[in-house]
């Protein structure tokens, strides 16, 4: 009886051990779990600090109003362009020659080389046999030279034809010291002999089409000349302009003209907006535009600000003054309303923290500072970093790069590794 009760005793003591043992080591795997959890759930996601430039734009359409007047209609098939659409001309310049027919165009054609051809003999005899002069060629075929590629480089193309013949002129004489005299004498003769000929031949034959204004030339005819005007500037509302934008594109005036003269050096261009987009802008202020059909950004001003009757919209008027080829064949035209651009470093938002900081003073009273910036991983460490921002684009800021390197651990670098996400994050403390 004794013994079993000294086994009963024994059995308790051991079941009551391995519960002990059991229930530590249970504890014991939950903690490690839960480490393990938290170490997981604990990582931490950078991404690196780069420079980028963005635009802050708005999209929309609009249309081009400028002060425009029809060239003369043209009355024959066959003519001959003098000047390109873009280019500028002058008021009572030749724009274009009208033929009577095609063999009016053909001796025409024959007319104008030999008329070159002489002008280039006639510069010719006047240094034939003569090298006192070649110093003072050189430097007018420089001079000349450097004319010709400016002109080429501004657009204007009637100019530069101008100086390219007077170029060809001062090369040929520059070379005719060496030419006999009484040959030259004689081909020009013979030149003049058959100009005159031709000359006879085409009189009456031609109509020249001149420049009604000062202004770029344009070929594109739209229908918009007489109803677009500079004078519709001063009196446009938003509900005018839509219902011209909303309507059938008007028949052309004349559709025989040849073409058209912008008038003046400025062209205009009408948007109708939302509020919340025409609030961005002011009356003065510059912008850029960039057209979708061409690409080009040109800059601009903002001429006039009206606002719609129900005032949720607004009329914006922009004005220039570049003018290319393809701004002046443009009417309706989509673009982005460029506000600003800006240049800096990219941090995404939910990257930015807010950083308080406790100083107390010798009387005891407490300042508290907040700022915001960004942590970073450096090396095994966070370090935080104030940031500055000068752009809010849907995702992400553009923050100010600082040029000056003085101080740079504490402002934000390229390919600094920005702390995205991670718990518990402070400033120097050992990321594990």
């Amino acid at each position: 009886m004794e013994r079993e009760k000294k086994k009963i005793k024994l059995y308790r003591r051991r079941r009551n051990s391995n519960t002990v043992v059991v229930l530590v080591g249970a504890v014991a795997l939950l903690y490690i779990i839960a480490q393990t959890i938290y170490a997981f759930s604990n990582h931490y996601v950078t991404v690196s600090a780069t420079r980028v430039t963005v635009e802050d734009s708005i999209e929309c359409t609009g249309i081009f109003i400028r002060d425009e007047l029809l060239a003369d209609q043209v009355t024959s098939q066959t003519v001959k362009h003098l000047v390109s659409t873009g280019e500028r001309v002058k008021k009572q310049s030749q724009l274009a020659v009208v033929y009577a027919g095609e063999s009016a165009l053909e001796t025409s054609q024959e007319l104008e080389q030999l008329e070159e051809e002489v002008a280039l003999l006639r510069a010719a005899l006047r240094s034939a046999g003569d090298f006192s002069d070649t110093a003072r060629l050189d430097q007018q075929l420089t001079t000349t030279m450097r004319t010709l590629s400016a002109q080429v480089r501004d657009g204007i193309v009637t100019d530069a034809r101008d100086t390219a013949d007077s170029l060809r002129e001062q090369s040929l004489r520059r070379a005719a010291g060496s030419l006999e005299t009484e040959a030259l004498r004689a081909e020009l003769e013979a030149l003049e002999r058959r100009r005159d000929s031709l000359s006879s031949q085409v009189s009456g034959q031609t109509r020249s089409i001149l420049s009604p204004a000062t202004g770029y030339f344009s070929e594109t005819i739209d229908g918009y000349e007489g109803i677009l005007t500079k004078e519709l500037l001063e009196t446009l509302s938003y509900e005018e302009l839509v219902e011209i934008m909303e309507a059938d594109r008007p028949a052309a005036a004349q559709e025989q003209a040849l073409g058209k003269i912008v008038r003046g050096f400025s062209w205009y261009f009408a948007v109708p907006l939302e509020m919340a987009d025409a609030r961005r802008v002011r009356a003065g202020s510059r912008v850029k535009v960039r057209f979708s059909q061409t690409g080009e950004a040109v800059d601009a001003s903002v001429y006039a600000i009206r606002k719609s009757d129900d005032e949720e919209h607004a009329l914006v008027i922009l004005s220039g003054d570049r003018f290319s080829a393809s701004i002046v064949s443009l009417r309706e035209q989509e673009i982005d309303l460029i506000l600003g651009t800006y240049t800096g470093l990219k941090v995404p938002k939910e990257a930015v923290r807010v950083s308080t900081e406790t100083q107390t003073a010798e009387d005891g009273t407490e300042t508290v500072t907040s700022k915001i910036g960004v942590y970073i991983m450096s090396g095994s460490f966070a370090r935080f970093k104030e940031i500055s921002q000068i752009y809010e684009a849907d995702t992400y800021y553009v923050v100010r790069q600082e040029v000056n390197t003085v101080g740079a651990n504490n402002a934000l670098v390229m390919q600094d590794l920005i702390i995205v996400q991670g718990k518990e994050i402070e400033d120097r403390k050992v990321l594990k």
